[in-house]
């Protein structure tokens, strides 16, 4: 009775397995294995020699080679910026940053017509400001072409020099029109002689940036800023001198074109004709005050984005 039923449950048993393995995507001893559609296909798809179940990118291009992993260079990302390995110009961009097409760290160029800090000293001196795009400062540039200007056609000359008459002769140069971070830089020297001055040597426009930090976040952009600039002779006597430490706040157009700045706190503190020739610290709220013929340029002057 017993040896009836064994063969029937021994048959059982195996279409129990067999059905196990269809769901569980069992491999048949052929190599081979069964797609979605259960019809049996090779276990390397692609085709590029290495097999399925080890392989990282199932659909390697033709015709490029892959490596241990199944992987061709325009399939890999090292950097994980979304920019494979193949087209990447940057390949070690870091984590969190905007970039562009190539896979580096796009620089923005903020145009202003009229530099905050150089302009508060020396008349209207405009100047451009990169970022990238996490809003790390690159450098300043300036047109120093304007200050060379400036100094040669510069009639007040004598007061600076302390009471200078007669004729003075000026010939100004462009040292460097950029800046860089925690770097003193000479933009603009001038050779004086004539007239009656109590200093002699070469008066220098100079520029030193040691904070400028930048964050945009939904709209808004905050700009902290330590800046000094100076006017001096040799780098010896300062004749006038202008130190800023703020923050600014402002909004970014909605179509990332331009910032505008609503408001800023901080201070000025200077000396000579920075602060008509007293040293003082004046708050920065009465340093850029808000200018009633052109009320969206709020209180500093405001950076345009520069074609790229």
């Amino acid at each position: 009775m017993t040896s009836l039923f064994r063969p029937r449950r021994i048959l059982c048993v195996c279409m129990l397995t067999l059905a196990a393995c269809a769901l569980a995507g069992c491999t048949a001893q052929t190599g081979l294995t069964d797609d979605e559609a259960g019809a049996a296909v090779a276990r390397d798809l692609d085709g590029d020699g290495v097999l399925n179940d080890v392989d990282l990118c199932a659909a390697t291009p033709a015709g490029e080679a892959a490596d241990a992993s199944g992987c061709a260079t325009s399939q890999l990302d090292s950097d994980q910026d979304g920019v494979s390995n193949a087209l990447d110009a940057c390949a070690d961009t870091p984590d969190g940053l905007e970039i562009d097409a190539d896979g580096c760290t796009r620089v923005l160029a903020w145009k202003v017509e009229a530099d905050p800090f150089v302009s508060a000293l020396l008349d209207l001196v405009p100047a451009q400001y990169e970022l990238d795009s996490a809003g790390t400062f690159q450098q300043a540039q300036y047109e120093a072409d304007g200050l060379v200007a400036l100094l040669n056609l510069l009639g007040g000359l004598g007061g600076l020099g302390g009471g200078a008459g007669g004729d003075v002769e000026i010939e100004a140069r462009i040292i460097d029109e950029s800046a860089l971070l925690g770097e003193r830089t000479t933009l603009v020297a001038a050779d004086v002689s004539g007239g009656d001055l109590t200093v002699e040597g070469t008066l220098g426009v100079i520029v030193e940036l040691t904070q400028f930090d930048v964050q945009f976040a939904e709209g808004a952009v905050t700009w902290s800023f330590d800046a000094n600039v100076e006017l001096s002779v040799s780098g010896l006597l300062v004749l006038s001198e202008a130190h800023f430490v703020g923050t600014a706040t402002g909004v970014l157009a909605a179509d990332g074109s331009s910032i505008t700045w609503t408001a800023v706190t901080g201070t000025l503190t200077g000396g000579g004709d920075a602060l008509n020739g007293e040293e003082q610290t004046l708050p920065l709220e009465e340093v850029y005050v808000l200018d009633e013929n052109d009320p969206e340029a709020g209180l500093m002057p405001r950076w345009t984005l520069a074609a790229e």
